[in-house]
């Protein structure tokens, strides 16, 4: 069977009639960035379940906008995943869609970027016109809920909602935070049930429990906007990058489709214009998240430094010395964090390892700054990853370990989804 083959039967396999889910067992619900990636497989195998799959997601927008990150379709059928809609009864919002349970923060806002690959692969006019709105209503959420007045840059309010869980960007912020005060948090692990060597692939307990401790401040504030004094404010430069480009996709979408997006243009353009000023660091020659609560960058040696690139922000002569540090004769590109950097870990989550999602958005950002020889060579990485490590959720970044380097979920459903993309990608 062909790799693409392949990924289209692992998307078959994780196809729940109206969505997928990133991973049988250990992800058994809709997640809200992994849905927007399986659209852009399922444009090559099956393009209707693109539309399905955002319409489904779409579908418990919140009145106010807001697009949560977990959708608790059934789940009392499902044991295998915590904290599930009883622990975070989002209901407690009186903006929260009282249809489907849900978490109560946010992830990526990839969706932009989904729907006009959509549009340009000549899917239904006006079922796009109507998930366009909604998901300008979803941006237009963010500035009103995530935007930095000073900076117009949006804050994550919790380490989930970034999508990077266990990112060693946090460590800082979360070390700042008295153990007494999440001493008294239980519950019950079902991730580390569902993989293999989970100690050394999970984020632990510890963790756990200060995750649980922000979750439970945003319910007592019933998941509005974060009260002053709220522990956890970062600007961080992938979700600001994904943001712009999404933006800028629905500007077109907007133009093309005979919708009003003022709102967007003024807010992308704030961004763009402070992003340098708060995020980049000219003697690094990287960007850094600037933690509001501290006053100051958080300095760690993760992608982020480069991955403003997919937005096309730093000046094109400078991608390629940007890049070197996540490359080179050991690593596979591109490691979530540099083996160098205190607190790496090879296998556990965002704390080094390759992600295939990155990747990919990354060999974007290389075609729109006219590099094809970055993108194919990003392209040809990722593929032969696969094709070694298997269709896991994550991998090793280490050249050197030539099997048994994929780790987390097996297969995963955006893995699968984004492969199939890049190997019909005539551009490269």
């Amino acid at each position: 069977m062909t790799l693409f083959k392949q990924c289209c039967q692992v998307l078959d396999d994780n196809w729940l009639g109206t969505f997928s889910v990133p991973s049988r067992g250990l992800y058994p619900f809709l997640w809200n960035w992994d849905s927007g990636f399986h659209a852009l497989g399922w444009l090559h195998h099956r393009p209707e379940r693109a539309l399905i799959e955002m319409e489904t997601l779409f579908s418990a927008q919140w009145k106010n906008g807001m697009l949560p990150h977990i959708l608790f379709f059934d789940y009392e059928k499902y044991d295998t995943y915590f904290p599930s809609a009883d622990y975070w009864q989002s209901s407690v919002s009186s903006q929260a869609n009282q249809t489907v349970p849900s978490s109560g923060i946010t992830q990526p806002p990839i969706h932009g970027i989904v729907l006009e690959k959509m549009y340009q692969s000549g899917l239904d006019r006006s079922r796009i016109k109507t998930l366009t709105k909604k998901a300008i209503g979803y941006h237009e959420y963010l500035q009103a809920e995530r935007s930095h007045a000073e900076s117009g840059l949006l804050f994550v309010v919790h380490n989930w909602e970034s999508g990077l869980d266990n990112s060693v960007i946090w460590d800082e912020t979360f070390a700042r935070i008295s153990p007494t005060e999440y001493s008294n948090i239980t519950f019950q692990r079902k991730d580390v049930h569902q993989v293999q060597n989970s100690t050394e692939t999970r984020p632990t307990d510890q963790d756990y429990k200060r995750y649980l401790y922000l979750l439970k401040l945003l319910q007592q504030n019933q998941f509005g906007r974060p009260k002053t004094g709220y522990p956890f404010l970062i600007l961080e430069p992938v979700f600001n990058s994904i943001y712009l480009i999404s933006g800028r996709s629905l500007i077109r979408l907007g133009t093309a489709l005979g919708i009003e997006t003022d709102s967007i243009k003024a807010q992308v353009s704030k961004i763009e214009s402070s992003f340098d000023q708060w995020l980049w660091d000219d003697n690094a020659q990287f960007y850094y998240p600037y933690d509001l609560h501290a006053s100051r960058q958080i300095r760690k040696a993760y992608f982020g430094n480069i991955f403003p690139i997919a937005a096309q922000l730093p000046d094109k002569e400078l991608v390629g010395k940007m890049i070197e540090r996540y490359s080179g004769p050991d690593l596979t590109p591109i490691p979530s964090v540099l083996p160098s950097e205190k607190g790496f870990e090879e296998k556990k989550y965002w704390r080094g390892p390759v992600w295939i999602n990155i990747n990919w958005m990354m060999i974007q950002g290389f075609l729109d700054y006219d590099m094809p020889d970055k993108a194919s060579w990003l392209k040809e990485e990722s593929i032969n990853l696969v094709k070694k490590m298997g269709l896991y959720e994550y991998f090793t970044p280490y050249r050197s370990i030539s099997s048994g380097g994929g780790y987390g979920g097996k297969d995963f459903s955006w893995t699968s989804a984004l492969i199939m993309d890049l190997i019909k990608d005539n551009r490269i």
